[in-house]
């Protein structure tokens, strides 16, 4: 019996084996089962996300952003139109010096340092050719085209960022016309910056950032010469008949252009996995991405679930009212940072995803100064009519010089206003939805500063 007891252990040895590997089989087995009825299950539920989008009359594809934002026939071409312009632009890349390219416009009524003077008219003279070149009554319902016809790989190249100086040099040529008493020359310079300005389609977040930054120089440059300069009625109505469509939609516009652009990309990589392992550009690239081709570390359609669901989120939250609106985009951008990703391709959509609250405050912020620039157009058509006096209030404003009073976006309030000794100041209360009486940004503004969105009149 001694003998065998060896044997009996090699046998027991070898049941437990055996058992530990069909138990190992099995829960692999389970495993996989359950792992493929769960991506089933995701890959319905994304297909009943994307049908729901398509039904809301929404963009999936490029194909339909191309119906949304047709490229231009070549008579309404932003870009052809403006060739002859930007052709003869000379920009002025490393100055610190000029208003618009990183300089100060003075405050109130204080003057330039002689300095900047001249530097200044250096520039309006080498770009004068540019400024007669702009065509502005041919611009007007004219656009840049997107390109979505060709799908998200074929962009058109467009130069946006000599656009955006153009719009600079315009503003700072309504500056120096206004330092040399030539206000009709300001006047049709600030017309054309408007003209430019508006050829921005809500498509993209780079393109509204564009318009809202430019749109913010227009005011800028309205209010410098407003400040020194004695405009007729004649004046004054037309630089309000050149004013944009302040719209609090284009946001919305943007994120669905974005989540096509996103669902273009996770598709991508759905279909294709292996073809994007092969797609680097150096060995190393292709040696990255097919270990994570081969770990299942690309894509997963868990991750394409959950940015559609954080999508809708946000959709929704930019639906609200702009306090609202922030607010609900800042909590959500924050349980975004703490949700579990575990693909590259969703890490890297998500990377590249903008700060949407901060989109939200910069384009009411650019909305408020167009509407307090507004009212301080009906208050110097005012002043006309009353001995050059401004009223106590904004009430008397409508509805013979306004329609209504323009209401402030971050409250659903209206503009506020506050008589000054010497002129006025129009404002709104701005991202921080305090209202700090019509106190201006400093130059050196920090975070924490408090200040208010403002059309200040001092004369």
């Amino acid at each position: 019996m001694n003998d065998q007891r060896p044997t009996d252990r090699h046998s027991t040895a070898r049941v437990l084996i055996i058992v530990a590997l069909v138990t190992v089989v099995l829960s692999a087995g389970v495993y996989l089962l359950e792992s493929h009825i769960e991506s089933k299950r995701v890959q319905i539920e994304i297909q009943k996300r994307l049908d729901a989008i398509r039904d809301a009359g929404q963009p999936v594809t490029a194909q339909d952003l191309a119906k949304l934002y047709p490229d231009p026939p070549p008579e309404q071409d932003a870009v052809l139109l403006l060739k002859p312009a930007l052709a003869a632009l000379v920009v002025p890349e490393d100055s610190t010096n000029l208003p618009f390219f990183g300089g100060a416009l003075p405050t109130g009524t204080a003057l330039f340092k002689k300095t900047t003077r001249d530097e200044i008219q250096m520039w309006m003279d080498q770009n004068q050719k540019a400024f007669d070149s702009v065509p502005s009554e041919k611009l007007k319902g004219v656009w840049i085209g997107s390109g979505f016809s060709g799908g998200f790989t074929n962009f058109p190249h467009t130069p946006k960022s000599k656009i955006n100086s153009l719009v600079r040099l315009l503003c700072l040529n309504v500056v120096s016309q206004t330092e040399s008493e030539h206000s009709s020359a300001a006047i049709n310079s600030l017309q054309r910056a408007w003209a430019v300005g508006a050829i921005w389609k809500n498509d993209s977040p780079v393109d509204l950032l564009l318009r809202t930054i430019e749109e913010n120089m227009v005011c800028e440059s309205l209010e410098y010469m407003i400040n020194r300069s004695q405009l007729s009625k004649g004046d004054l109505t037309i630089i309000e008949q050149s004013f944009p469509h302040n719209s609090t939609n284009s946001l919305i516009e943007v994120f669905m252009s974005e989540r096509c652009f996103q669902i273009w990309e996770l598709e991508r990589v759905r279909q294709n996995p292996r073809e994007l392992a092969m797609s680097g550009t150096t060995w190393k690239d292709q040696a990255v991405s097919w270990f994570e081709f081969a770990s299942g570390k690309m894509y997963r359609d868990s991750d394409y679930e959950l940015i559609l669901d954080r999508n809708e989120r946000r959709l929704e939250a930019m639906r609200l009212p702009v306090k609202e609106q922030i607010n609900e985009l800042q909590r959500l951008e924050s349980e975004a940072k703490k949700e579990n990703l575990n693909s590259t391709m969703a890490l890297k959509l998500i990377d590249g995803v903008r700060n949407y609250s901060e989109l939200v405050s910069r384009d009411a912020g650019v909305i408020a100064h167009l509407r307090t620039a507004q009212v301080a157009l009906a208050l110097e058509r005012w002043r006309l009519t009353h001995n050059g006096n401004v009223p106590d209030s904004l009430a008397g404003l409508a509805p013979n010089f306004l329609p209504a009073i323009p209401i402030d976006p971050f409250d659903d309030q209206p503009l506020r206003y506050k008589k000054l000794a010497r002129g006025y100041v129009v404002y709104s209360i701005g991202p921080n939805f305090t209202d700090d009486g019509g106190k201006e940004k400093p130059a050196d503004a920090k975070d924490t500063d408090h200040y208010d969105i403002t059309f200040t009149v001092e004369r």
